[in-house]
C-alpha cells in the first residue's frame, strides 16, 4: 500500500501518528450461489509503525486473502479500504459499494452494504481480476484506488 499526495490532510492528520487501514475483501460465492456480494476477508487495523513507511512509499504488508478458487469465489474480488479511528461511543454510517463481477465468464454487477464508524474515513474500494494484470504505471503495476492512494496484489 502506498499514500501519495496530500493524503495526510484527508486520512490522518500528521499528529495523530501512522494510519490504520481496515481492508474488506468482497466476493460472490458458492455460499450464496453467486447472487449476492459477500464479505470473505476482514483485516483490521494494519499499521505501519511510522506515518513516514506509507508516506509516499510502498509499505510492504504480505497477508493472505482467501484461497482465489475460482469454481468458489469467481474470478473477481473486491478490495475495501477505509483508514480507522478510535471512537469511545462507536455511530455508525452505512456505505455502499458495487461493481461488475466475472461469474463463469460472464459479467455481473453486484452490491452491498456494511457498516463503519462516523469518525472513520472511507479511502475507496477497485475490483481485481484474478488473471489480469494491474495496470502499468508510474513506479510498477499497481491499482490506484484514488489520487491518494494505491495497493499492490500478488497472486501466490
Amino acid at each position: 500500500m502506498k499514500f501519495t499526495g496530500n493524503w495526510s490532510g484527508t486520512y490522518e492528520g500528521w499528529p495523530a501518528g501512522a494510519p490504520e487501514i481496515d481492508v474488506r475483501v468482497f466476493s460472490p460465492s458458492t455460499a450464496s450461489n453467486f447472487k449476492d456480494l459477500g464479505e470473505i476477508r476482514f483485516i483490521d487495523n494494519m499499521e505501519p509503525g511510522r506515518k513516514a513507511d506509507i508516506d509516499h512509499r510502498w509499505w510492504a504488508n504480505t497477508i493472505s486473502i482467501v484461497p482465489w478458487d475460482k469454481s468458489i469465489y469467481t474470478e473477481t474480488l473486491m478490495f475495501d479500504f477505509t483508514e480507522d479511528d478510535y471512537q469511545p461511543a462507536p455511530q455508525f454510517e452505512e456505505i455502499t459499494i458495487g461493481g461488475k463481477f466475472k461469474v463463469f465468464g460472464q459479467d455481473i454487477d453486484l452490491s452491498v452494504k456494511f457498516s463503519i464508524k462516523t469518525v472513520d474515513e472511507h479511502i475507496g474500494k477497485m475490483t481485481v481480476n484474478q488473471c489480469a494484470a494491474p495496470p502499468r504505471n508510474d513506479d510498477g503495476e499497481y491499482y490506484d484506488v484514488n489520487q491518494y492512494f494505491r495497493f499492490k496484489v500478488a497472486n501466490l
